[in-house]
């Protein structure tokens, strides 16, 4: 195997680890195993326990990523990219739990020397960026309010799927597409152009 497929490898068993028995299961001696390769190797890729648990984060959420832009048509108006965004990312429960749930762990879980949560809000500028230029898009296109902050709107929007996320992964027995549904629909309510509310 080439180094990028081995790192994949070492990843991609880690995941399954915390994804399967929590984050303080995941020890470079347990990776090593699953994966079928040597702790030295792991060291050697990654360093550290902490890069190996950043850069799993970072595949992870790639990967997370990748699935719900190739389930959405980023070209269609705004409302019903937010709804085919919001459905595909509330299926994540179903098709990708172990992705997602080795990601809630490392987020929670990983600390520096001093006990401080190294990944952080600051992680999800990318993020942001990207939703805030969505919804701007919707904006200049009449789709949406101009009178709302793209940028609220995207850290806004975010926050809810987080929380949609977590809840499904809590509570299996809930329909994800019922719910992706009526979280579209109320999101929009709001943002929807002759809706125009006192900002307060």
């Amino acid at each position: 195997m080439s180094q990028s497929e081995r790192e994949n490898q070492i990843i991609q068993a880690t995941i399954r680890i915390i994804a399967e028995r929590g984050y303080a299961a995941a020890s470079l001696e347990a990776v090593a195993e699953v994966a079928e390769v040597s702790k030295g190797l792991i060291s050697h890729y990654f360093g550290s326990r902490e890069t190996l648990m950043r850069r799993t984060a970072e595949e992870a959420l790639g990967e997370i990523r990748r699935a719900v832009a190739d389930s959405v048509d980023m070209y269609a108006p705004l409302p019903q990219v937010l709804r085919e965004t919001i459905l595909a990312a509330a299926l994540l429960s179903q098709n990708h739990t172990a992705r997602l749930r080795a990601l809630q762990q490392i987020v929670l879980n990983l600390r520096d020397s001093e006990g401080a949560q190294i990944l952080t809000v600051h992680d999800y500028e990318d993020t942001y960026a990207s939703q805030e230029e969505m919804f701007r898009r919707g904006q200049d296109s009449g789709d949406i309010r101009s009178d709302l902050d793209p940028r609220i709107l995207a850290v806004s929007y975010q926050g809810a799927v987080d929380g949609m996320l977590a809840y499904l992964d809590a509570h299996p027995s809930v329909d994800p597409h019922h719910y992706a549904a009526q979280f579209a629909t109320a999101f929009l309510e709001g943002l929807q152009v002759g809706r125009r509310h006192d900002s307060g």
